[in-house]
This record gives structure tokens, sequence and C-alpha cells, in this order.
């Protein structure tokens, strides 16, 4: 399994990124993950880029994509985020919650 796919599913998985964020464009490389994601009212993000670094800990950066060529970075690099800390970041700038809902028939 790749660098990529681990920080996919510790975001919860491709369908549940498309399904709660409406992620798309999913661009993976030696040690990162970035991925595009629809428009929040609680940021101007709509991309996300997570790295691994050595010391076996994330840095995540949110940014705005525009049209041609626009790249702006939306807030701070935050380092040091472990696994579990992912989901939690992302809800808490973007205002999307990562848990997709269990539908329990009666």
């Amino acid at each position: 399994m790749t660098v990529a796919q681990n920080i996919l599913n510790q975001l919860g998985g491709a369908h549940a990124l498309a399904v709660m964020t409406g992620a798309k464009v999913f661009t993976e490389s030696k040690n990162s993950l970035t991925f595009k994601f629809g428009r929040s009212p609680g940021t101007k993000a709509n991309a996300l880029s997570v790295e691994l670094d050595a010391d076996d800990t994330y840095r995540a950066t949110f940014y705005k994509l525009g049209g041609k060529d626009v790249c702006v970075q939306v807030g701070e690099t935050v380092t040091g985020l472990h696994a579990e800390e992912l989901r939690g970041l992302f809800a808490e700038t973007t205002g999307f919650d990562l848990q997709v809902p269990r539908v329990v028939a009666a």
C-alpha cells in the first residue's frame, strides 16, 4: 500500500470523501496525497495536501485552487499530525464531517 493510499484510508477512503465533501481529482506522489473538495462556508480552501514527514507524522496544507494555474495557500501548514488527527483537522478547517452515517434497518 502506498503512502497516498494510507492517507486516503485514514481520512475515511475515497468513497466517503467523495460522498461527504465532493472530493475529486486525487493526486499522489511518493509521500503525499492531494485532492480537491467542494466549497464549504467554513473556509475558502477547496483542496488539501497531506504529506508524510521523516518523523512518521503528517503535514497538512489547505489551498484555494482557482482558474488556470491559480493556487493560493489558505492558513498555515499544520505539522506534527498523527493519523488519528487528520479527520479532526479536516472537519475543523472545512466544516465537513468525514463520518459517513450508518443506516440500520429496523
